[in-house]
């Protein structure tokens, strides 16, 4: 292993996990008798990992192609301990540098409206918890008529959470958003009253991105934070780690 591309290629598939039995025997002989082959190893894993960490994952295969091309395309002279050093860590600060720009155009371009649009869909109509779906709110929404469940909800006497819940969602979807925030916060009383958990992720959930596009960070950052530490909420999977860099971005920029 005394070709540099080899021996960076190697290592890098290594971290891939692309190697097949015979190499990745034959690698990991090496580095336990080769103590510049572990620090190099050492060195791309850090600088890999800090990428990762940022969810820049997309972007080390470009680089990683970028830097086996130009080193394919050179000369393969016996390398020196410090020139396969100078390699390693050129490696490291090109991921390093992507990582910062990366950031840097993230933070430049990151709103509360555009992070809204991205995770906004609405809430399809289908099995409704705890309840069955027969009155006439509920048929109006399932057809989007949202003007018309608003309607039909303002002249109920005793809104049901679910009622609640679709009112919130067709508030939202008719940009009437203080209207949609009051409406899921609504749902959470009822259940509270009534001991009960009909739509109650959801409504957080769906609060929280209200927030996001009225640019209420603060509110909602402590919403979405809170399912983000919640496994066994419904949303959970939704507030992603990239999520919460970006809300954390909005909190700074505001």
């Amino acid at each position: 292993m005394n070709d540099n591309s080899t021996h960076i290629e190697l290592l890098i598939r290594y971290l891939d996990g692309t190697l097949n039995a015979e190499e990745k025997k034959s690698l990991e002989a090496e580095l336990g008798v080769n103590k510049e082959m572990q620090n190099d190893l050492n060195t791309l894993r850090l600088a890999r990992e800090t990428v990762v960490r940022q969810g820049l994952r997309d972007d080390i295969a470009r680089v990683r192609a970028v830097i086996l091309k130009e080193s394919s395309s050179q000369a393969r002279p016996v390398i020196t301990m410090n020139r396969r050093r100078n390699l390693v860590l050129g490696i490291a600060a090109s991921l390093i540098l992507l990582l910062v720009g990366g950031i840097a155009y993230q933070y430049l371009n990151v709103s509360s409206r555009g992070l809204y649009e991205e995770l906004y869909k609405p809430y399809a109509e289908g099995t409704y918890r705890g309840e069955s779906a027969t009155n006439n709110l509920q048929h109006a929404y399932a057809a989007k008529q949202y003007s018309t469940v608003v309607q039909i909800f303002r002249s109920l006497s005793q809104p049901s959470a679910k009622d609640f819940f679709l009112a919130g969602q067709s508030f939202l979807a008719e940009d009437s958003v203080s209207a949609a925030i009051n409406s899921f916060q609504q749902v959470q009383r009822v259940n509270q009253k009534n001991a009960t958990t009909i739509f109650q992720d959801d409504a957080e959930y769906y609060e929280g991105l209200a927030f996001l596009k009225t640019g209420q960070i603060d509110s909602a950052v402590a919403i979405l934070s809170n399912i983000k530490a919640n496994k066994d909420h419904l949303y959970h999977d939704k507030v992603t780690n990239a999520v919460m860099r970006k809300l954390k971005m909005l909190s700074i920029k505001k």
